[in-house]
């Protein structure tokens, strides 16, 4: 387009018919009824005097170049935009959107879930093989450890689809933060980061509704309910790794492989029916959270300005500065981030403070009853596994003490949520010996042994003498606070 006008004198326009404004230097043999059908955002500088001297032609040959590696280089093919591709069943009349759903006999039919789950694998197969041909994860695969860098583009390719041919019925895809780690290693062997789209796939879509939320979530121009603190990109396989992935993985094993022996006195046999239970609760927490997020976004707003909201927003800007010192570690910094990992962590304290857990009496509230040992009555949905979040402060707090996902969203953004109950720390209850509980007994009054107590008195005026040179009185004043909070613990005094 650029070459016609310069060269040949006419006023280009997208998709429309060339129009002469003044008499054609030259006979390119172009007619009247062409019409140019790409027009890239690109700024060039004309002369007035077209002078085809080497400053104009090293000009045009800078532009054509540019062109070129913009097509090849430059454009950057969004995760969210090849995952809506893959979902589009005009595109890909082989991966039928019905054999993505839940059907109901699945809960109510022994023989069901095993369908299921060979409809889902067949998918997940094929989406496999999609991923690792199409950018911009196919850069990501052909550069994984899973491949010899020796190997040609194409070879690794081919070395690929062999793995995705050993993908197994019953693997888990990606087992959130623990993935790849030597306690549990995934049975299934392919690049993690494609894992982390493969799991979104699969977890993300239970029937048409969700799905449809899905993709809305994947568009490009997507616009949120509430104003957002910065335009972020969140969906990618690290954000959704640390942000979904782990958080609903590790739910549900706090949920169901964490608390089978309560689980029994609901379930004949939890065994028979626990794969079918933790499906269900994966489709359940990954769309709630699908809509929380189509709401409120990656990044809001506080809806309400309380003294909550400005202590929460105070931390996050603390955990900013705390990830630029290592940045390796993953710390919430966005509220968003923050609300999601609270919610593994809120459910565990209340597992662990609870004398006696009752999930199916405010957590899993509405669940569904059981028929034989691996079924649950006719008529039970994926939606009847509700999960809630039991909250622990209720301080300015009204209605349910256990909202559902998107109910505590909204509460944390307008301001209702402390942050100590937000960012509420959870540990898992030790069991003690009578030996050990007896030697906790005598020294209630003296947590610190004292052969401990200076060094760790020495170390925490080493701390303090550290702290007097951060320069911005924010930090140090918050860091100040939690030392005072750790000589109160140790029963030490400087």
């Amino acid at each position: 387009g650029t070459a016609l006008h310069l060269f040949g004198g006419y006023d280009i326009t997208p998709h429309k018919k060339l129009r002469k404004s003044d008499p054609p230097i030259h006979n390119y043999n172009i007619t009247d009824d062409m019409k140019i059908n790409e027009f890239p955002t690109v700024t060039v500088f004309q002369r007035k005097k077209r002078l085809l001297d080497s400053d104009y032609l090293l000009q045009c040959f800078a532009y054509s170049h540019w062109m070129k590696k913009r097509k090849t280089e430059s454009i950057q093919f969004a995760f969210s935009s090849l995952s809506l591709d893959i979902l589009d069943n005009d595109k890909y009349k082989d991966i039928t959107e019905e054999n993505r759903f839940l059907i109901d006999l699945v809960f109510s039919e022994p023989k069901a879930f095993a369908v299921i789950d060979k409809r889902h694998l067949e998918i997940i197969c094929k989406e496999a093989s999609l991923l690792i041909s199409n950018p911009p994860t196919k850069q990501l695969a052909v550069s994984s450890s899973y491949v010899n860098e020796n190997l040609s583009e194409e070879e690794r390719i081919k070395e690929l689809e062999k793995l995705i041919r050993t993908f197994k019925l019953k693997a888990a895809i990606h087992q959130g933060f623990r993935h790849g780690t030597g306690d549990t290693k995934s049975l299934i062997k392919f690049p993690e980061e494609l894992l982390c789209i493969l799991w979104m796939h699969r977890w993300a879509v239970a029937d048409k509704i969700s799905l449809e939320n899905f993709k809305c979530l994947l568009k490009t121009d997507i616009t949120f309910d509430v104003l957002q603190c910065s335009r972020k990109t969140f969906y990618n396989p690290e954000w959704i790794k640390h942000n979904i992935i782990s958080n609903v993985v590790e739910t549900v094993k706090i949920l169901v492989d964490d608390n089978k022996k309560v689980l029994e006195t609901y379930y004949k046999k939890v065994a028979n029916i626990s794969a079918r239970l933790k499906a269900a609760l994966m489709h359940t927490l990954t769309t709630d959270i699908v809509k929380a997020l189509l709401r409120f976004g990656p990044d809001p707003v506080f809806l309400e300005r309380t003294d909550h909201s400005n202590k929460i927003e105070e931390k996050l800007r603390l955990n900013v500065d705390l990830l630029k010192e290592n940045p390796k570690t993953f710390t919430p910094t966005m509220l968003t981030e923050a609300i999601l990992a609270s919610i593994p962590n809120k459910i565990q304290s209340y597992v662990v403070k609870m004398a006696k857990f009752t999930p199916f009496d405010d957590i899993l509230y509405n669940h569904p009853r059981a028929a034989t040992n691996s079924t649950w009555v006719q008529g039970t949905s994926w939606s009847h596994f509700l999960v809630k979040i039991p909250l622990k402060n209720l301080d300015d707090i009204t209605g349910e003490s256990f909202p559902s996902i998107v109910e505590y969203f909204e509460m944390v953004i307008s301001g209702r949520i402390s942050v100590e109950e937000l960012f509420e720390s959870s540990k898992k209850a030790k069991t003690k010996t009578k030996k050990k509980q007896a030697k906790d007994n005598d020294n209630d009054n003296d947590k610190t042994p004292a052969s401990d107590k200076n060094l760790v008195k020495d170390l925490i005026v080493e701390i303090k003498g550290t702290m007097m040179v951060i320069a911005e009185d924010r930090i140090r004043n918050i860091l100040e606070q939690q030392v005072d909070k750790l000589c109160g613990l140790c029963g030490i005094s400087l």
